[in-house]
């Protein structure tokens, strides 16, 4: 036996990760040729906030579920084993920055194209968690402090510690729905609004998107991904889309809905004024309505 010291086999670590994810990553990006680079006034608000925030168990639901909190004693915990391992230390610091949102290196891809920069900050805490835990290991009684992380998180945290849910529901006029249809347009649907932006038609995607599980029938709207694939859309629901209050534009004379479309389920509750417009147009077209409820119509050719 020499008297070397054994070689030490290194991982690939976190560039051989993003080497052997660079094709997947290419061709999701480019499945959205007309996205553009966010206004970097909108990726700032999508950063990490160096501002404390109010704790969300005082101040209701947070709409953006957007928190940077690292809390108190885990920093307190990293601070003591930063100086054995400076790598994790200047990983943590590393994605810390770049979760700010600001920068001029945002101008290089793959960053260009990130939509909310906060979300570096994983990587953040899964170097300060590390960092954390090896402070406690330096303490006698170190594992005695995981309760007080998680009390933290759960009383300080902007995110308040509540799981949201849903209606499980699906509303029973989707059963009138003919053996023949193959298509249903839900009206209104859903309106493409830029990251930042509070998108109150984003619960209609429990009709054209969880109801579909219970149906079965294709819908003609396309959802946009988080502004990403937002683009100049010609799928002939032009005149649909003026009908829905939410897109602050004047009825229209017409709805020409695709002949692909067999049925049309209008909630009158999102259209609120315009509701019996659009009955009146559907009928105009030669739709009958075949089934109603307390909230919707259901039409078919």
């Amino acid at each position: 036996r020499s008297g070397k010291a054994p070689r030490k086999r290194h991982s690939p670590g976190a560039a051989g990760g993003l080497a052997l994810a660079a094709p997947g990553l290419w061709r999701f990006l480019g499945a959205f040729p007309d996205r553009q680079a966010l206004d970097p006034a909108i990726r700032a608000a999508m950063g990490t906030s160096l501002l404390p925030a109010p704790p969300g168990i005082t101040g209701g639901l947070n709409p953006f579920a957007k928190t940077s909190w690292v809390g108190i004693t885990a920093p307190i915990l990293a601070l003591r084993a930063a100086r054995e391992r400076p790598r994790v230390a200047a990983a943590a610091l590393l994605f810390w920055l770049l979760s700010l949102g600001r920068g001029p290196w945002y101008a290089l891809p793959p960053l260009a194209a990130l939509r909310f920069p906060y979300r570096l900050h994983g990587a953040t805490l899964a170097a300060l968690a590390l960092l954390a835990g090896a402070g406690a290991d330096r303490l006698r009684r170190g594992a005695w402090l995981a309760p007080a992380v998680a009390l933290e998180g759960l009383l300080l945290s902007p995110i308040e510690p509540i799981l949201p849910g849903s209606p499980a529901a699906v509303p029973a006029i989707y059963q009138e729905l003919p053996s023949a249809a193959r298509v249903v347009l839900d009206i209104p649907g859903p309106v493409a609004m830029p990251p930042g932006a509070i998108n109150r038609s984003r619960q209609r995607a429990r009709w054209f998107l969880y109801a579909q599980t219970a149906h079965g029938r294709a819908s003609p709207w396309r959802p946009d991904f988080n502004a990403v694939g937002v683009q100049a859309l010609e799928d002939g629901l032009d005149g649909v889309r003026a009908l829905d209050p939410l897109e602050g534009r004047p009825p229209p004379a017409g709805l020409s809905i695709p002949p692909a479309v067999d049925a049309v389920v209008v909630h009158r509750r999102e259209l609120k004024g315009r509701a019996q417009a659009a009955a009146a147009l559907l009928e105009a077209e030669g739709w009958s309505r075949l089934a109603r409820d307390d909230e919707r119509w259901l039409y078919v050719r």
